[in-house]
This record gives C-alpha cells, structure tokens and sequence, in this order.
C-alpha cells in the first residue's frame, strides 16, 4: 500500500496545520470470461478497490502500446468492455484507482495483470 501525506494550512480555521493521510490499496482486476475469448465476443474488466474513498476514478492501462481508458466511479468498482473482441484487444492490462480528497489528487499502486487472449474458434 502506498501512504501519501500532506499539509493545508487555512486562514479561517482555529488550527493553521492539518495532516492528511490517504492510504490506497492496491485494486482487484478480474476478466469475464476468463482465460481465452472467442472472436466477436463481449470481455468485461472489472476493478476494485477497498476503501473509504468513494467517487474516483479508475484507469485500465494495457501494459504494452498507448491504451488508457479513464472511467469515474460512485462506487469502489468500475467495468470496462469491450463489446467485440479482436486480436487488438490481446495482451496484458492492468487498472489504478484515483481520489481527489482535500484538494489533493491520491492514487493507488497499479494492479496485477489480466490477460486477454482472442481465438477464431
């Protein structure tokens, strides 16, 4: 888990030092079907992450090439899909989560690895 802390100081409040600390854990990724998928058909990642901190967002990354795809959540999950698959939907992914909490923007380590395989058959 990573632990971030940082300082707001406000000219109307009492105390003129507040420290906050926001541990994120590392989310849950999960692939529906699992293991290999046929052409054409319909793969959900869903991510997860245990925490207080409602109302992020959740990134799903593909560990090689440029997909990055943001989606905000009012819950601790969020499901991407891809409605059809293809052989460019092959590879590794993985998702973080994200939290704005006092002005200050806290994210999560990155997941582990799915694996998306597509066959014809």
């Amino acid at each position: 888990m990573r632990s971030l802390k940082f300082t707001v100081t406000s000219p109307h409040c009492d105390q003129s030092l507040h420290n906050f600390s926001v541990i994120l854990p590392k989310p849950s990724i999960t692939m529906e079907p699992a293991g290999v998928v046929t052409f054409g058909d319909l793969i959900a990642i869903n991510c997860s992450v245990s925490t207080q901190y409602l109302g992020g967002s959740f990134t799903l990354q593909k560990t090689s090439g440029s997909f990055n795809k943001t989606q905000q959540s009012s819950t601790n999950s969020s499901t991407f899909r891809f409605l059809e698959a293809n052989n460019n939907h092959e590879g590794d992914f993985r998702c973080y989560y994200e939290k704005l909490v006092e002005y200050k923007t806290f994210t999560s380590p990155l997941s582990d690895n799915v694996t998306v395989s597509v066959t014809n058959n």
